[in-house]
Formats: C-alpha cells, structure tokens, sequence
C-alpha cells in the first residue's frame, strides 16, 4: 500500500459506536457475562447428597404405608432429574413454569 494513502486516511469513517441493535437481538457484553453464575459441580453434588439423606430419613424413621413411600420417593426422584436436566440446560421451559399468579 503506498504510503500517502495510509498518511491521509480519513478518519471520520472510523466509529467508535456499537453497531445498531435489531430488534429482538440479545447481546451479552462482558459485564453481563460475569453476573451470570454457574452453579458449580461440588454445589450439586451437596444438593443431591442433602435430597437422598432426607430421603432416607424419611423412609425410615416416619411410618406411612409402602405405597405412600413409593409415591413420595418417586415424586422426589422425577422432580430432581427436572432440576438436573434444567441446570444443565436440557430442559429450558422448566424455567417458565408458574404456580398461580
């Protein structure tokens, strides 16, 4: 490139504004990355190990008929695979899920 050209550039065409955003165009600028928080695996983990202790518990020193243990255990497992598969993002509408208004 010969040299007078790069002397005189024009430099009103350089910007230092962000391009327009579209509409419905979501960006994530470094500030916003570091708000969101990752749970950790070792967090996880305690919460899983916490569920089954209770879980045990339950089961074992609270008397109710085998069916009723059944259910609840049931209910308890399917409820902690939608929290798994909704923190691993798997399950994203589990998040837009509501209980009354």
């Amino acid at each position: 490139m010969p040299r007078d050209l790069v002397a005189n550039h024009d430099s009103s065409l350089i910007s230092n504004r962000k391009p327009a955003k579209l509409p419905g165009e979501q960006r994530i600028v470094p500030e916003e990355i570091k708000k969101v928080k990752i749970m950790p695996l070792i967090l996880v983990l305690e919460v899983l190990v916490v569920v089954g202790v209770l879980l045990w518990l339950v089961n074992r020193f609270i008397p109710m008929q085998g069916s009723i243990k059944s259910i609840l255990n049931g209910v308890v497992v399917i409820a902690v695979i939608l929290w798994i598969l909704n923190i691993f993002g798997l399950f994203h509408s589990l998040s837009r899920i509501h209980v009354g208004s």
